[in-house]
């Protein structure tokens, strides 16, 4: 063998060497994952197992809810416990719209003590049904959130007799109008 064919031997074993150090190193690299897979599956098991255990144990609560709610109804709430929630702090926009939805005696009960009401975004649309008559224990009402407060909003709102706080806030489409309309609202005594 000549020199040449030496050197090319050589050159071709050593790039066989570097593609079995490569595939090796491929080798150890899918190995691994396969290992990270196999703890994934592992701990999504685990998971699959909990919550399969959690849904037996829901349905257990849901079989003893049904059965506690065919005898109690949530409009055997009492009043005074619906008032209570209604006049406590935290109390908004969001929880008033789902009580009323419950039964027409939620709502009754809301409407008839709600006494305070803060009011965002459309806020006109809001206070033409507060000026409606419905509320009539309402005494305070806050815009400074009402973005969009204008001459209609307020003057629908001075139907309202018995309002006695108003917060305008800083609200930019309030007019001279606007303003006269609270004039309407004999309780206010502060603005």
């Amino acid at each position: 063998m000549s020199d040449t064919e030496l050197v090319h031997l050589a050159a071709h074993m050593e790039a066989a060497q570097n593609l079995v150090q490569s595939l090796k190193a491929q080798l150890e690299r899918k190995e691994a994952q396969i290992q990270e897979l196999m703890l994934e599956n592992e701990a999504l098991k685990t998971i699959n197992h909990s919550i399969l255990d959690r849904q037996q144990q829901c349905a257990s609560c849901a079989q003893l809810l049904a059965h506690q709610e065919s005898q109690v109804s949530w409009t055997d709430l009492p009043g005074t416990a619906m008032v209570a929630l209604i006049n406590s702090p935290g109390w908004g926009r969001k929880e008033s719209a789902a009580v009323r939805l419950v039964c027409t005696q939620w709502q009754a009960v809301h409407d008839a003590n709600l006494t305070n009401v803060q009011l965002t975004a459309e806020g006109s649309k809001a206070c033409e049904l507060l000026g409606r008559g419905k509320f009539p224990r309402l005494h305070s009402v806050d815009l400074r959130r009402c973005g969009r407060m204008g001459e209609e909003g307020l003057q629908s709102l001075a139907r309202a007799s018995t309002i006695r706080t108003l917060q305008l806030g800083d609200s930019n489409h309030v007019t001279d109008q606007g303003m006269a309309a609270t004039a309407g609202l004999s309780e206010l005594n502060a603005l």
